[in-house]
């Protein structure tokens, strides 16, 4: 699995995205770009237009909760997503545990998000092929939820 994403923010809306997605020997990919009222999307899943703001399943923010429609960075579907709070949790890292805050997402996509008390996210858990997955921080370097609130 190799994805490649590049997302441009502007102001808290989604102005453009470029990806490009490698699963084994299937390629997908998404590109888009802000209009009026809304975010008009050419993916390898789904081609036309979603109304609104929506977030994209990049998760850097946590104001992505607040979003019903997330934009697959994958293929570019628009998945109707639904965010409950679970409240304290713990998130893995190569250094040991770290405290956090687990979000359930539902609906178009089923996963737990996991972020810091500063807003970072610190990883995501899911069902792949009948197991569990979860992302492992490695490094965390800088705090792109920082930069969301400039």
């Amino acid at each position: 699995y190799n994805l490649k994403n590049e997302e441009v923010w502007e102001s808290g809306t989604l102005t453009k995205i470029s990806s490009a997605t490698k699963i084994g020997k299937k390629n997908q990919f998404v590109k888009g770009k802000r209009k009026k009222n809304g975010f008009d999307i050419d993916g390898s899943k789904f081609s036309g237009f979603v109304a609104g703001n929506p977030a994209t399943t990049s998760y850097f923010s946590p104001d992505f909760l607040k979003r019903k429609i997330w934009i697959s960075t994958q293929d570019g579907d628009p998945l109707s997503v639904n965010a409950t709070k679970i409240g304290p949790d713990m998130a893995k890292s190569v250094n040991g545990e770290i405290p956090a805050t687990l979000w359930k997402i539902s609906g178009g996509l089923d996963l737990d998000l996991l972020y810091a008390a500063d807003g970072k996210w610190l990883g995501s858990r899911f069902y792949a092929g009948g197991s569990q997955a979860e992302f492992l921080l490695k490094k965390s370097v800088g705090n792109m939820h920082s930069l969301w609130k400039i």
